[in-house]
């Protein structure tokens, strides 16, 4: 597999990619967390907001060998509450204001 070619970034900067589904009802609820395009062996943060109330949760997993990182989340949430999500592994980024590559942001709504 080579290197995406409209991107502009090399290996080293391509914007990893994830999914997040859910799973309720909302006092037990379940995040079931995929990703790829992650260093592989690389500590990967990710970062949940409650965008109603702007709290906000970070879980840890690693990559593995071929980049990809997969953990299920709980915790718990208010029915109709949107919830996203991003990740990085840590890598910098001239591109972004916080300085680091972040992820696409998956929302999601609790019910």
């Amino acid at each position: 597999m080579g290197e995406s070619r409209n991107s502009g970034l090399g290996r080293s900067q391509a914007v990893p990619r994830i999914n997040v589904t859910y799973r309720g009802p909302a006092d037990q609820a379940k995040f079931a967390f995929t990703g790829s395009g992650f260093l592989p062996g690389r500590q990967v943060r990710i970062r949940a907001v409650n965008n109603g109330n702007l709290a906000s949760y970070s879980f840890h997993t690693t990559a593995n060998s071929e980049g990809k990182a997969d953990i299920t989340i709980g915790f718990a949430v208010l029915p109709g509450q949107d919830i996203s999500f991003a990740a990085t592994d840590g890598r910098g980024s001239q591109s972004d204001q916080s300085g680091v590559l972040w992820s696409n942001t998956v929302t999601v709504q609790t019910h």
